[in-house]
């Protein structure tokens, strides 16, 4: 998904303006969606994935074009709505600090850590 939205933020400034903000929203959001419909039907790991490219496309040209369209058709007055992109980020930062760390994050971490300690301690 990260490469894709880096290629989808690097061709929508293109796209945006060869041909025009909305349009290149409009196809922001179809590869959103069929991205997500792609990963929700898809039948092995490697559809998952042409799945996620497929979001990641759509999310780096919305997240290019859409501030640039909400600076450009709303007044001055109207711009802290670019500003309000940042309450989804505070809220999810404060609610992850309640939330436990992954479970496989934490078997991996230890499953790791106690190989390393194994092989220590069959050199002594």
């Amino acid at each position: 998904a990260i490469a894709g939205a880096i290629i989808g933020a690097a061709v929508g400034g293109w796209l945006s303006d060869r041909f025009g903000r909305r349009l290149t929203i409009l196809l922001a959001d179809f590869l959103f969606l069929a991205g997500s419909v792609f990963m929700a039907t898809a039948p092995n790991p490697a559809a998952l994935i042409v799945g996620r490219v497929f979001v990641g496309l759509g999310v780096g040209m919305a997240s290019m074009t859409c501030p640039l369209y909400i600076s450009e058709t709303s007044p001055g007055t109207w711009r802290w709505m670019l500003g309000i992109a940042g309450v989804p980020a505070l809220l999810q930062f404060t609610l992850m600090l309640l939330l436990p760390e992954s479970p496989r994050w934490l078997y991996r971490k230890v499953h790791s850590s106690l190989k390393s300690y194994k092989a220590r301690g069959s050199r002594r």
